[in-house]
């Protein structure tokens, strides 16, 4: 079953649970309620500087609709799994794939400025 989760984060960059919520499935539906309970029992607060997701389609339109001048982030973990994915499907060995993985995670920690 998934889960929805909103967290909050200080200005210490430390994060600290809002809300969550256990869904049937990740749908319109569920990201609906999802917004809508938020606003209902959180009245006056500040719509998310950005929502970061698992690529999963529904999470766009609903997103849009309750903060739409909310950004939206791919999750680092889950788009290295895509391409991981992607590039096992490509017929590339596990070694490849390592050092893909390797390469996108240097790119995204020390930005691309290194490789000028």
């Amino acid at each position: 079953m998934p889960v929805i989760v909103a967290v909050g984060v200080l200005d210490t960059g430390k994060t600290f649970p809002v809300a969550f919520s256990f869904c049937p499935g990740e749908n319109d539906a569920s990201y609906t309620f999802f917004w809508e309970s938020l606003k209902l029992h959180l009245p006056g607060i500040a719509a998310p500087a950005v929502i970061l997701s698992d690529q999963q389609p529904p999470i766009n339109p609903s997103t849009t609709k309750y903060f739409p001048s909310t950004g939206h982030q791919i999750c680092e973990w889950h788009a290295v799994e895509a391409m991981e994915t992607r590039f096992r499907d490509m017929g590339h060995t596990t070694t490849e794939i390592k050092g893909e993985k390797d390469r996108a995670g240097s790119l995204i920690i020390e930005g691309p400025h290194h490789l000028a």
